[in-house]
């Protein structure tokens, strides 16, 4: 939300929250781009494509995405385009046995605002409530 330009909510923590767990897990970052268009791809190459929603809503979109909604990948003349959307794996970049924590992490990272749960959802989550003992409510 915020590298796009649009408004966001309090869900961006649990954005930050997934970020971080990964990066305290792996001791890297999750997205380590050096400017925001090599964020993006980094993102992208995990969670896919934006949602046209958000893209239509965003005040950067025309350095970001074409007008069909591809995004401008950044390309190095050896190698040719280095990050393809959706071509990564949560597995492959948290490279966890813990089912629980790596579902965690992903709905954390949910693009959409809207469907990302917020703390009082991400709460009931059964990775959060193994903490706690007790029954999860999934």
């Amino acid at each position: 939300e915020v590298i796009l330009r649009i408004r966001y909510s309090e869900k961006v923590d649990m954005w930050s929250l997934g970020c971080i767990l990964a990066e305290l897990y792996t001791g890297e970052p999750l997205f380590p781009g050096n400017n925001e268009q090599e964020q993006l791809e980094f993102i992208m190459e995990l969670l896919g494509m934006f949602p046209e929603s958000m893209i239509d809503k965003s005040r950067k979109k025309e350095h970001y995405f074409d007008t069909d909604y591809s995004p401008f990948l950044i390309e190095d003349p050896k190698y040719g385009i280095l990050r393809i959307p959706e071509s990564r794996r949560i597995d492959e970049a948290i490279p966890s046995s813990d089912a629980l924590f790596l579902d965690f992490v992903a709905h954390c990272l949910i693009l959409d605002p809207e469907k990302r749960p917020g703390a009082s959802e991400a709460i009931k989550h059964p990775w959060i409530r193994s903490f706690f003992g007790g029954p999860s409510p999934y």
